[in-house]
């Protein structure tokens, strides 16, 4: 279910997937991107918050069992990988009626940095 149409609008309180990016793990500063089911985007950096507006485009679709999608995600408009870098730290999650799960393990709490997987990025 979603309802939420507003680019920026708190879409993660849908059926939504939200997609943490953290290309310095050094820095301290990572991306939060998410789509719902309708496919409004919302997209932040931890020090702007909503008001950075990445580039990069969502779609979603019906299905019978639910609902799918497709996110497209410009390498360098992220920055693209520090010298001598070959992997950013990463983490999707979703969330549906209320329950949630990631792709990689963490405290309960989709921003937590620390525990984001590793993207090795050739």
């Amino acid at each position: 279910l979603a309802t939420v149409a507003q680019r920026d609008g708190p879409v993660f309180y849908d059926d939504a997937v939200e997609i943490f990016i953290h290309p310095q793990k050094d820095a301290g500063l990572y991306y939060h991107l998410a789509v719902n089911a309708l496919g409004t985007r919302y997209d932040a950096h931890i020090l702007d918050g909503p008001g950075w507006d990445g580039n990069w485009q969502a779609e979603a679709r019906p299905l019978p069992e639910g609902w799918g999608g497709l996110v497209t995600i410009p390498f360098l408009s992220l920055g693209g990988l520090p010298d001598g870098e070959n992997q950013w730290a990463f983490n999707v999650g979703v969330g549906r009626a209320g329950r949630f799960a990631s792709w990689a393990p963490i405290p309960g709490i989709f921003h937590a940095p620390g525990f984001l997987g590793a993207l090795v990025l050739e």
